[in-house]
């Protein structure tokens, strides 16, 4: 929870792998004849076991295939009109798994997350992550989705607004209801352009629908690297070689008064800045499974130090900007003078009077995570909601605070005290920003 000295405390108010940890899980060896299942939403497969080369098809979520060889991590698979292709292992469960019915960011790999370790706030000294160049953040992407307008299909999530142009200023067009199902034409900072019999609709939240590819059996194009050309295959994401930065709010150790920022607790003793971290370390581990980068901004107490209120706040975003990280998730608890109150809120930036560039796609991963984590959990959503916290203001990229129930109320209070809530809390989480980089 955000309080005075604590995160935000201003007073200013492939699946298209670009690079793989040598700790991604790989398939066992499997003989020729055996089946795996697509764990991946949308999956490249290419002409060979690397990510050099060509992509030659598409596939989905579920999708059942024949194994014929396996290489250095990727897998050779016959395809459904007979010809055959490579898919990265990490992408891939056996047929006799429950990988393919589990929920989103449901991980057996343990192993440890990859992690910059934090130290003495102040300019961050850590070498910058140099990783093989990733594809398009498809949310970042804008544009149209390629030569065909239909190859996509977006279907309405929640009822939601038409309007007139992407963004909440846009005058409404009409209401449109769960279910409805559209032809995707563009994107722009996280909404969606709709068509209905070829004809422009208007423009929709991304994060309140649900988009797929029309056909997944044609050939796809990959825009060379440096191409601004918007196609399916550049706009389709995983978290493969994305560098996320988690940050486990508060565990500040104030060097001038010998004290911990513990942040809020609840009536039971247990202290925020202990729950948060072993939520982030939670999610670490299910991000670094799913191959992206994980840099924790602290793994204990007393990992960032300072003689201020508020350096902590300059060493997290700091961090986060010095690696270039894709994506800043801030994990907190949140309290309130009455116990009554309960529920989860996530945070973007936004601040009257102060540029809002990029607001679609903050507002499209606050909402991905907010709808995923009410959804696994089933507390009360208290929606996302724009806030000028320090970390979400002074980070370069898009970044979400989580304000994960309320310690305050003795319900919740003990929830979070469960280790099995707070795994499904960290598979949410991974599974809201995973929706994100799928999605278009």
């Amino acid at each position: 929870m955000p309080t005075s000295g604590a995160l935000g405390a201003d007073s200013n108010g492939d699946a298209i792998p670009g690079w793989a940890s040598s700790s991604l899980k790989t398939l066992e060896a499997l003989n020729e004849g055996a089946t795996v299942t697509v764990s991946g939403q949308v999956v490249n497969v290419r002409r060979g076991p690397g990510v050099n080369f060509d992509i030659v098809t598409m596939v989905l979520k579920g999708k059942k295939l024949a194994v014929l060889d396996s290489k250095e991590g990727w897998t050779r698979v016959r395809l459904d009109n007979g010809n055959t292709g490579w898919i990265a292992d990490w992408l891939l469960a056996k047929d006799d798994s429950a990988q393919s019915s589990t929920p989103p960011g449901t991980s057996e790999d343990k192993s440890p997350p990859l992690i910059i370790s934090p130290g003495t706030v102040g300019p961050v000294s850590t070498p910058e992550p140099t990783p093989e160049p990733s594809p398009v953040n498809p949310a970042a992407a804008s544009g149209p989705v390629g030569s065909n307008p239909r190859s996509w299909k977006v279907t309405i999530q929640y009822s939601a607004n038409i309007r007139t142009s992407p963004s909440l200023q846009g005058d409404i067009v009409r209401t449109a209801a769960v279910g409805e199902v559209y032809d995707l034409a563009n994107v722009q900072d996280g909404w969606y352009q709709l068509l209905s019999g070829g004809k422009p609709v208007g423009w929709i939240a991304s994060w309140l629908t649900t988009a797929q590819p029309a056909a997944t059996n044609q050939p796809s194009t990959q825009p060379s690297r440096g191409s601004t050309s918007s196609t399916v295959a550049a706009i389709a994401g995983s978290l493969v070689g994305k560098t996320i930065i988690v940050d486990p709010g508060h565990g500040y150790f104030n060097t001038s008064y010998n004290v911990v920022d513990q942040g809020t607790s609840g009536q039971g003793g247990t202290k925020e800045k202990d729950i948060v971290l072993d939520v982030s370390r939670r999610l670490a581990s299910v991000l670094q499974s799913k191959g992206a980068r994980v840099i924790m901004t602290r793994q204990s107490d007393q990992d960032i130090k300072g003689e201020s209120v508020g350096d902590d706040l300059t060493y997290r975003s700091d961090l986060a900007n010095k690696a270039k990280a894709d994506l800043f998730v801030s994990i907190h608890n949140n309290s309130n003078s009455s116990s009554d109150i309960s529920g989860i809120t996530t945070y973007y930036f936004n601040k009257d009077g102060m540029p809002k560039a990029g607001e679609g796609t903050r507002m499209r991963v606050a909402g991905m995570v907010q709808q995923s984590l009410i959804t696994a959990l089933q507390r009360k959503d208290l929606n996302t909601r724009g806030a000028n916290f320090a970390v979400l203001r002074e980070t370069n990229m898009p970044a979400i605070l989580i304000e994960l129930m309320f310690l305050s109320n003795p319900e919740e209070e003990k929830l979070l005290n469960q280790e099995a809530i707070r795994q499904k809390a960290a598979e949410a989480i991974a599974a809201g920003l995973q929706r994100h980089f799928e999605q278009p």
